[in-house]
């Protein structure tokens, strides 16, 4: 038994010189020196914008640089996407990240729509927006008249740039 009663004291003690049970109180909680201290946080995620770029279709809205799009085949009035599957693969829907930053854009025209998978859309004047695959530089509008004239690089006001866009006027 005293053989028994020294080896436990003994383990007590190595406990403790090492800092992982607090043998007063019984609390291996309150022995937090040897813990590592926690991570740096994550940075967050930037924040999403929408801003304009001049370009050959017009003024168009584009998010991180890159311009955005509206597709005929979805609806403004109630917001609906169409785009799913591999059309939402080539065109990339673009989705909420909390309130987005406005520059060149009226407020009141920003809003979102429920995806079918439960996603929230951010639209412009009603209309779904979506990023191009194909565009790789900023501002670039590879994606306008696509798919049999169906695709659209967005204006300020939620309609087609090109129909937005301020015509030559003529000589004479």
């Amino acid at each position: 038994m005293p053989r028994l009663t020294a080896l436990l004291v003994l383990a007590a003690l190595a406990l403790a010189a090492l800092g992982a049970y607090d043998v007063m109180r019984g609390d291996p909680d309150l022995a937090t020196a040897a813990e590592p201290p926690p991570a740096p946080a994550a940075p967050p995620a930037p924040a999403l914008d929408l801003a304009t770029a001049h370009t050959p279709v017009g003024t168009v809205v584009t998010s991180g640089g890159k311009t955005l799009y509206r597709f005929d085949k979805d609806t403004a009035k109630p917001s609906k996407s169409a785009c799913t599957g591999q059309c939402a693969t080539n065109w990339p829907p673009l989705l909420e990240d909390g309130k987005p930053k406005l520059t060149g854009v009226e407020p009141g025209l920003v809003g979102i729509a429920v995806r079918p998978d439960g996603s929230r859309q951010v639209t412009l004047g009603g209309w779904p927006l979506y990023r191009y695959s194909g565009d790789k530089a900023p501002a670039e509008v590879r994606g306008e008249g696509m798919a049999g004239g169906a695709w659209h690089a967005v204006g300020v006001n939620g309609k087609p740039a090109a129909a937005t866009k301020p015509k030559p006027r003529g000589g004479s």
